[in-house]
């Protein structure tokens, strides 16, 4: 609906879903769809999880600070990747974020 609602605003220009972090794994998600695909011009995806939430409830907002994932449903962005060819897809990610080790020199 959304890729569809730009269509609408912006008929002669290339339609690109990004995201950061969930929002980056869900435009994963939604461009896997062949039907979103047909009219989108690419995918920008920065910090793309692993992992994507497909609920979310308040009482989740605990995650951010001990760092577990959610008792929701989620699915794994990865096998979503191959469905996106021949669509253009830019991963953004740092070699360094909260989660993982950093080698600072």
């Amino acid at each position: 609906r959304l890729v569809r609602t730009a269509r609408q605003w912006f008929p002669d220009r290339p339609i690109v879903l990004a995201g950061v972090s969930e929002g980056a794994g869900l435009s994963i998600l939604a461009a896997a769809d062949r039907r979103v695909a047909a009219e989108m011009a690419g995918v920008l995806a920065l910090g793309t999880p692993e992992t994507v939430t497909l609920g979310w409830h308040f009482w989740n907002w605990t995650v951010w600070v001990t760092h577990k994932e959610p008792d929701e449903p989620s699915v794994l962005t990865a096998p979503y990747l191959t469905a996106l060819a021949p669509t253009p897809v830019l991963l953004v990610h740092s070699s360094c974020v909260e989660w993982t080790w950093c080698w600072r020199h």
